[in-house]
């Protein structure tokens, strides 16, 4: 049931994302391609694995059966990951205008890697380092948006 009602929150979201980036302010840039883009594209990947994934979980697991006692500890631990992760959200939102988008978004990954798998550290900070600098790089460089810059570059 957590994974059904959290990937339709996910399409939810993704939809919602793709609505609000028609407000984007577009008059700085010379060209078809604007700030918009790159977040109506991630809320269509958004959308489209959050579908996916609803479409997996609903064809694996029929909503009437039972739930064994592994299954109800496994929920548990899926609560606790979900809730570790609200809470990594609420200090990432903190903590992107004094420490800039790349290192905020670095640290964010990691710790959110970190928490649903355990392990391969070096691996993980490849992944979200990649991930932060190639989204700024995109965004700020090619697409001419804005995001809070490294603290010590400013």
């Amino acid at each position: 049931m957590f994974d059904r009602v959290f990937n339709l929150i996910l399409v939810v979201l993704g939809v919602a994302l793709y609505w609000h980036s028609d407000t984007m302010t577009t008059e700085l840039t010379s060209g078809n391609i604007g700030p918009e883009v790159l977040p109506r594209v991630l809320a269509l990947a958004l959308v489209f694995t959050a579908g996916l994934n609803l479409v997996t979980v609903m064809r694996k697991q029929p909503a009437g059966r039972k739930s064994t006692d592994d299954e109800d500890s496994g929920a548990s631990s899926a609560y606790t990951k979900f809730l570790i992760l609200v809470g990594l959200l609420v200090a990432y939102t903190l903590l992107l205008e004094p420490l800039g988008y790349v290192i905020s978004t670095f640290l964010f990954l990691l710790a959110a890697i970190q928490t649903m798998e355990r392990g391969h550290l070096l691996k993980s900070a490849v992944i979200a380092a990649a991930f932060s600098g190639g989204v700024y790089l995109l965004y700020v460089k090619v697409a001419l948006g804005s995001l809070p810059p490294l603290p010590f570059l400013e």
